[in-house]
């Protein structure tokens, strides 16, 4: 992971964001007996937010080691969900955003696994659409 103390703080770290006594912020998963329709307000803004900050890259980074051991990182980090299912959490099978074909978490296949669920690549987006779609891609990067 790269280091991201030269870019200051992001903006789910900002005062204004942080977790206010007995409340919650727009990032962390469903609280308890939240509807879903709020749920997903926070979800949007917590989204919209995530890619107008500094350190998107640096979270996406952190969320993507976590995946690829298999661990999921709650709530919405780097303008997304985690793709890696948990059992600690409320878990619900994430889309590829560019597709919307479910993901699979990039974790041993099993049995169950259908065929229509294509491999998580990164950025939330599938193997297919990531080499399309991905920022780093976007950004011209030849590497992504």
């Amino acid at each position: 992971m790269r280091k991201s103390v030269e870019y200051g703080v992001g903006i789910c770290q900002r005062r204004e964001y942080r977790r206010a006594p007995g409340g919650g912020n727009l990032w962390e998963s469903q609280r308890n007996r939240e509807p879903v329709d709020e749920l997903e307000r926070r979800h949007t803004e917590a989204r919209l937010l995530c890619r107008r900050c500094p350190l998107l890259e640096e979270c996406e980074d952190m969320v993507s080691f976590f995946e690829a051991r298999g661990e999921a990182v709650d709530g919405i980090v780097a303008g997304r969900e985690s793709v890696a299912a948990a059992k600690n959490f409320n878990y619900r099978r994430v889309k590829c955003r560019g597709c919307l074909a479910p993901l699979r978490p990039p974790l041993p296949r099993t049995a169950r696994d259908s065929q229509e669920v294509k491999d998580h690549a990164g950025e939330q987006l599938c193997t297919d659409c990531y080499p399309k779609y991905s920022r780093r891609v976007r950004k011209g990067d030849a590497h992504a």
